[in-house]
């Protein structure tokens, strides 16, 4: 029996993956939650897409991760601004409303005269949850609140 051998890093190879490795750790380590949207940004900065002056500021979608922002920002439809939860809530694995940052949503709809909330989780058991938790929490205020649909048309 004949066993795989994985083939060595020569010293050039070695010396670029170093290189990367090291460009991936300072990268990494510069990127933080934007202080308003909670999407990712450099050093606490706003991040790319709250500093655009352009964005209908009183339209909030809401998403649970910072890959959900680059994939509605992927189509080019969307004109407003995002909320990132950073999680769906599921009890089960210890991420409720307080891991969640819906008190930091409620407080930019209060201040910011926010007109409507776009609720973009996912449509998995968590997703709606979510969504439903933040639609009750979402109803004293002045905001319209609507939820993206789901499924065939």
């Amino acid at each position: 029996m004949q066993r795989w051998r994985r083939p060595a890093l020569g010293g050039r190879e070695a010396h670029v993956a170093a290189r990367g490795a090291a460009a991936v750790s300072a990268t990494a380590a510069g990127v933080t939650p934007c202080p308003v949207c909670f999407f990712l940004s450099e050093h606490g900065e706003l991040c790319s897409v709250c500093r655009q002056p352009d964005r209908q500021r009183e339209l909030i979608c809401v998403v649970e991760e910072a890959g959900d922002v680059l994939a509605i920002e992927r189509t080019g439809e969307f004109r407003g601004l995002y909320h990132v939860l950073g999680a769906a809530l599921a009890p089960l694995e210890g991420i409720g409303p307080n891991e969640i940052h819906t008190q930091e949503l409620l407080d930019r709809v209060a201040s910011q005269g926010v007109e409507e909330v776009i609720l973009a989780t996912d449509s998995d058991l968590e997703g709606e949850a979510t969504a439903n938790y933040l639609l009750r929490r979402l109803e004293g205020t002045n905001a319209q609140v609507s939820r993206l649909a789901h499924g065939l048309p």
